[in-house]
């Protein structure tokens, strides 16, 4: 085995590389960071822009709270708040309406709904839209925390006040630190104990808070998804991954000779032994691994390491009696996984779509693995009897 040493100096060899195109609002980019670079980019250029952020959800709608659409006048938008029904309405309006300041629109999907802000589509949902402009010289405050945030890959919460005074002010929590835009102490005292305590559950909220209302948004780094194994059938598996804005690592032992032009959308591509994927993989609480590299040894050194792990899901690809064997094989090296190790493991993994070919197949993982990640079953949406999003409101990623 390399030493330590060794193994940093190689993995030089395969940095992360091609980021997407943010303003265009890139698919193989995270779609929080897409919109940052794209704010980013309009201030550079001296162009204004309004941020639209779904704050509240009341029945159905295609996105839960904390979506967000960036809208300049002289480029695509970036980012979705529906599935396409209510960013006509916005980009029309948004900026006449955000003219004295941020503002909430309220949208009405209902079949039967009329009035000023009603889309008869059927949905019977009602979605809060929070609009505000982002200037070049005033850029919103809070958007250093998402930055630091992602780059971080550390979660925090994002308070906005929504309805009565000051609509739009925000207090920012990352754990270690906070800052906000309020004038009361007492109330940003307030709303830091409703942002720590959002923290500390994992979960995003809304609380009344003296006359104001206000919404707490859980924001998450991109889910890590780590990929051992860099043949051809990893590729779909990166790719798939990457549409999602996921934080993707390829992991190989093959040195030089693994093929690094394969895998221009990975975060990162790392060669190291398989005994080593703790050490130079994202291995996070809620994030997911595939053991793909189709050697046997290099498969049983990587899946010792991955149940190890705090990662909340481990798939193997290959028969289920070629997992045995591998489990078989520790067993005989002296380590045997607990039971709660051997619960996050899937093998032989992916859902059972009848996947043939290695885009299928890796459909069938991803598709698997966010699943898992979840809590949820995978089974039809119409064999669910409860709503599709979970309820209090659930944090976007």
């Amino acid at each position: 085995m390399p030493s330590a040493v060794g193994i940093r100096a190689r993995r030089l060899l395969f940095p992360a590389r091609h980021k997407c195109e943010a303003a265009g609002g890139g698919a193989t980019v995270n779609e929080l960071q897409a919109i940052l670079d794209a704010a980013d980019d309009a201030a550079r250029r001296g162009v204004p822009a309004v941020l639209a952020t779904v704050v509240r959800v009341s029945g159905s709608a295609y996105r839960r709270p904390g979506a967000r659409l960036l809208l300049c006048p002289d480029g695509p938008r970036v980012g979705l708040i529906s599935g396409g029904c209510l960013e006509g309405d916005v980009a029309k309006k948004a900026w006449w309406r955000t003219e004295a300041g941020p503002t909430v629109v309220r949208y009405d999907t209902g079949a039967e709904a009329d009035g000023e802000w009603a889309f008869g589509l059927g949905c019977n949902g009602v979605v809060d839209v929070l609009l505000e402009r982002v200037t070049p010289d005033a850029p919103p405050g809070f958007f250093p925390f998402l930055r630091d945030g992602l780059r971080a890959r550390r979660p925090g919460v994002l308070a906005r006040v929504i309805q009565g005074p000051g609509v739009g002010g925000w207090l920012t929590h990352g754990g270690d630190s906070v800052a906000h835009n309020f004038a009361d102490p007492s109330f940003a005292a307030a709303v830091a104990r409703g942002a720590a305590d959002a923290l500390e559950w994992g979960r995003s909220d809304y609380a009344a808070i003296g006359p104001a209302e206000v919404v707490f948004e859980l924001v998450r780094p991109p889910l890590a998804f780590v990929v051992c194994g860099a043949g051809p059938d990893a590729v779909p598996v990166v790719a798939l991954a990457k549409q999602l804005g996921w934080h993707v690592t390829v992991c190989d032992p093959r040195g030089p000779t693994a093929p690094r032009g394969c895998f221009p959308l990975a975060d990162d591509v790392v060669v190291c032994p398989p005994d080593a994927v703790a050490e130079y993989a994202r291995l996070e609480p809620g994030g997911a691994a595939v053991v793909m590299s189709h050697n046997q040894g290099d498969d049983r050194r990587f899946l010792r390491g991955l149940l190890d792990s705090p990662v909340g899901y481990v798939g193997v690809l290959g028969p289920r009696r070629r997992t045995d064997a591998l489990l078989g094989e520790l067993a005989a090296d002296g380590y045997t996984p607990t039971p709660d190790r051997l619960a996050r493991l899937y093998a032989p993994v992916g859902l059972d779509l009848g996947a043939d070919t290695p885009a299928e197949i890796a459909l069938a993982i991803v598709a698997e693995s966010r699943a898992a990640l979840s809590g949820r079953d995978a089974k039809p949406l119409r064999h669910r009897s409860g709503p599709i999003h979970c309820r209090p409101l659930e944090a976007v990623t």
